[in-house]
């Protein structure tokens, strides 16, 4: 899951002991474009953005892409090993 280095398993565990704290402790991903506008949509608002270059948060959004396969594969995200037998 990439998650050898001591980072990586302190995100990795959050995501699953406390996935709703992840975003307090991680400073986030960082993304430069070359255009950014804002819509909204049944009352929700989200970017639209061309050309999204990740240049600082590489190593976030890589344990979360890794934890979002592994939830696809039967995991719920939260879900800490203890839960799961």
């Amino acid at each position: 899951m990439g998650t050898k280095t001591a980072p990586n398993k302190g995100m990795a565990a959050t995501l699953h002991e406390e996935p709703d704290h992840f975003f307090y402790y991680n400073n986030g991903i960082t993304i430069l474009c070359d255009r950014a506008e804002r819509l909204t949509s049944k009352g929700n608002d989200f970017l639209r953005v061309s050309n999204p270059q990740i240049i600082n948060g590489q190593q976030t959004s890589r344990v979360l892409s890794a934890h979002l396969k592994e939830a696809s594969k039967g995991e719920r995200i939260g879900e800490s090993d203890a839960d799961s037998t």
